[in-house]
C-alpha cells in the first residue's frame, strides 16, 4: 500500500529545533487546563499551506509479521520486513517495546472486527512527532482517523485511564490544526491577538529543511488548510498495569469530551487484556 508521502534525508536542523519542540510540549502540559488562543491565519499563512500541501510525496509501509493488521512506516525500519518477535527482542530507537505491544494488540482487535489496519508512525526521518502515533486505515485502504496511543505500564490510580485519554485528546486537538505546526517550527509568529505572520527567524537552509519535513508529516496525518475539515483522531488507552477499566462515570465523561471536540475526536478505546471499551 502507498500513501501520499515520500522520504528524503534532511540536514541536521533538529538540534536547533529540539529546544523549541520540548518547550512547546512542556508549555502544553503545564498549561493544559488553559484554553488555547484561537489563531487567525492571513494570506501569507494560506500560501504557506498551499506550498506545503501541493508537493507530490509518497510513503510506503511494511507489514509486521506475527502482528495481524499492524504496519510500520518503512523509513523508520530501514526498509526491512520485520518480524514481531524480532522487534520485541532487538533494541530500536524508533519506538519503545510497549508501544509495539499496544499497537499490535489494538491492530489485531480492529483487524478481526472491521478489517481496519494500524499504520504505526514512530517518527519522520527518525524524529518523533507530537500529537499522533499513527494512522488508521479502513478495509479499502482509506485513512479514516489519526491514531493516538497511551500505554499504562506502572500507573495505579483509579481514574488514570480517563486522565490519559484526556491527555491524548488535548494533544490531538492541538496538533489537528496546521497553524500549530507552523508556530512550533518557527515558520510563523503570532501577535497578542492571535494573528499569524511569516517568521524570518530561520535561515533559508533551515526554512527549506523544515518545509521538507513538514510536507511529509502534514500529508501523512491529513492536515489541511485552516478552513478545511479535519481528519478525526482515535485515542487508544492500553492498560498493562493494575489500573481498572473506566467505570460508568468515567465513560460518561469521555463521551462528553468527544462531544465537545467538534468532530476532532472520533472515539476513545480502552483495552485491558481481552476486555475492550469503545466510547463514541
Amino acid at each position: 500500500m502507498k500513501i501520499p508521502f515520500k522520504v528524503k534525508r534532511a540536514g541536521q536542523l533538529w538540534s536547533v529545533l529540539a529546544v523549541a519542540f520540548v518547550l512547546s510540549l512542556g508549555s502544553a502540559s503545564a498549561g493544559s487546563r488553559k484554553k488555547e488562543r484561537p489563531l487567525i491565519p492571513g494570506s501569507e499563512t494560506r500560501n504557506l499551506c498551499a506550498e506545503l500541501l501541493t508537493r507530490p510525496e509518497l510513503a510506503t509501509w511494511v507489514e509486521v509479521e506475527g502482528a495481524p493488521g499492524l504496519r510500520i512506516l518503512d523509513t523508520e525500519l530501514n526498509g526491512a520486513r520485520p518480524s514481531y518477535k524480532a522487534l520485541l527482542n532487538v533494541h530500536t530507537d524508533a519506538f519503545h517495546p510497549h508501544e509495539l505491544v499496544s499497537s499490535a494488540r489494538y491492530a489485531r482487535y480492529i483487524q478481526e472486527k472491521t478489517g481496519e489496519t494500524v499504520l504505526m508512525v514512530p517518527g519522520i526521518e527518525h524524529k518523533s512527532i507530537p500529537g499522533f502515533d499513527g494512522v488508521i486505515f479502513n478495509a479499502e485502504g482509506v485513512a479514516v482517523a489519526n491514531y493516538s496511543l497511551k500505554t499504562l505500564l506502572t500507573a495505579t490510580g483509579e481514574h488514570t485511564a480517563l486522565a490519559r485519554a484526556e491527555d491524548g485528546i488535548r494533544q490531538a486537538k492541538k496538533f489537528s490544526f496546521i497553524e500549530r505546526w507552523f508556530l512550533m517550527f518557527n515558520l510563523v509568529l503570532a501577535d497578542e491577538s492571535g494573528h499569524l505572520r511569516i517568521s524570518h527567524d530561520l535561515s533559508s537552509r533551515q526554512e527549506l529543511e523544515v518545509k521538507i519535513w513538514l510536507t511529509k508529516t502534514l500529508k501523512l496525518f491529513g492536515l489541511k488548510p485552516p478552513t478545511d475539515s479535519k481528519r478525526p483522531t482515535r485515542v487508544v488507552v492500553d492498560i498493562q498495569s493494575d489500573v481498572p477499566l473506566p467505570d460508568e462515570a468515567d465513560v460518561a465523561k469521555m463521551k462528553v469530551m468527544i462531544q465537545n471536540s467538534n468532530g476532532l475526536i472520533e472515539s476513545i478505546i480502552v483495552i485491558k487484556g481481552d476486555e475492550v471499551i469503545e466510547v463514541r
